[in-house]
């Protein structure tokens, strides 16, 4: 990803809020540099603020009133752009090494843009690590960075709320983040930052599938796909492909979103990205369990053994795979080789489940299911929510429970209808 940006093509708001920070810097009132500029007071303050624009001329002079320097503050403006361009490309390519050089090199200089033309996008690029790297909420930092807005280009205001968009996922309290990515695209001119109009949509994709498929997301997946190949980043179309398989799972068409993961995994096979893999086959395995092919979900937990290295989430239905095959001593040994690495709640509800089942305790088992379908209902886990299901009625058909088995079935099918 690289930018571009003509020094004539610099805001006129950039200028006043500029003005505004070296001249608290230096230690001048309001007051003092409206008289030495030639105008009211007023007038500086709505330049200071982004309400008018400061003509060049304006600022010409206030450089040469206080012998600042603007061409070593010119180097600086474009040194922040280069590391934002190369940490938002890096992003974009998943190449985590060196987006984490970046990284080093952008604290290595320890706020030293802050009070130089760079700051306000020194301040976009600490947003972006903040929210984007570190997974942080960061109101703060995205408040301040809207009352320079101005200041920006149309790629970087496109970038500053498509990152607060992604931020969404971790503060719940912003709400609809449509909005955020609907507001990027807005802006988006790609003049400079190549490659971010694909990117917010692939994110804008993300969150319609979060709210709720359907088939139109397919063909927009398929213009974001043809963006992604025509500017050679087959990992993020490869993502892509993964998102558009999940969202054939929330239509409930299981054998196709099957198919389409196990095309993927194939077509990984000259791709070295063991996250991507993972999300794949934690994916293929949730599609035939809830198909009820626990056999070849058990099979594919065994060949793709090397994922567990990226997390457990792959391997925590075995004890349920072996429970449904009705064979006891593999639900005892897997639940004992698993249970020490669980952290997550909802991955020991599921354990849980299977053990009071075990142990056939029915109380307890139907606890750990409502308190599961709760925590599935909250971040809409469609296929985790048919499975406790299908794990109820199971329970209930062996335990001879007639009455409780059709309560949750008749719950089942409203899930299905209406969820």
């Amino acid at each position: 990803m690289k930018f571009r940006e003509r020094k004539d093509d610099i805001s006129p708001f950039f200028l006043g809020f500029f003005e505004k920070r070296k001249r608290k810097e230096l230690g001048y009132s309001l007051e003092n540099v409206s008289k030495d500029l030639f105008m009211s007071k007023g007038n500086l303050s709505e330049m200071e603020n982004g309400i008018r624009m400061m003509k060049k001329d304006v600022f010409n002079r206030f450089l040469r009133q206080y012998d600042i320097q603007f061409d070593t503050e010119l180097n600086c403006f474009f040194e922040m752009k280069e590391i934002l361009a190369q940490i938002v490309d890096c992003f974009l390519r998943f190449d985590d090494r060196k987006q984490e050089k970046v990284r080093e090199h952008f604290e290595a200089m320890e706020g030293s843009w802050k009070n130089t033309y760079g700051c306000f996008v020194g301040e976009l690029i600490q947003y972006f690590i903040q929210v984007v790297m570190d997974h942080q909420k960061s109101d703060d930092l995205f408040r301040s960075l809207v009352l320079i807005e101005n200041c920006l280009s149309n790629d970087e205001k496109a970038l500053l709320y498509m990152v607060r968009g992604m931020e969404g996922r971790w503060n719940i309290r912003l709400g609809n983040m449509e909005t955020f990515f609907e507001k990027a695209l807005e802006f988006v001119d790609k003049k400079e930052l190549f490659g971010l109009e694909a990117l917010i949509e692939y994110y804008q994709i993300v969150e319609w599938m979060r709210s709720g498929s359907s088939f139109e997301v397919y063909e927009h997946c398929v213009q974001v796909r043809k963006k992604f190949y025509a500017s050679h980043n087959y990992i993020r179309a490869l993502y892509l492909d993964n998102l558009e398989a999940v969202g054939i799972t929330c239509l409930r068409a299981y054998s196709s979103a099957y198919a389409r993961f196990e095309a993927l995994l194939s077509n990984m096979e000259y791709v070295d990205d063991p996250y991507l893999r993972f999300c794949v086959v934690q994916n293929a395995i949730l599609v035939l369990c809830v198909m009820k092919k626990y056999r070849e979900a058990l099979e594919l937990m065994e060949k793709e053994k090397a994922t567990f290295s990226c997390g457990l989430s792959n391997f925590i239905f075995a004890p349920y795979c072996f429970y449904m095959l009705n064979e006891g001593e593999n639900v005892r040994r897997t639940l004992k080789e698993i249970k020490p690495y669980v952290k997550d709640e909802s991955d020991r509800l599921v354990l849980k489940m299977v053990e009071y089942a075990l142990e056939k305790n029915c109380d307890a088992f139907f606890e750990s299911a409502r308190r599961l379908l709760a925590f599935d209902q909250k971040y809409r886990n469609q296929e985790n929510i048919e499975l406790t299901y299908q794990f109820m009625i199971h329970f209930c058909k062996e335990m001879g429970m007639v009455q409780k088995r059709i309560e949750i079935q008749e719950a089942y099918i409203a899930f299905l209808t209406n969820g």
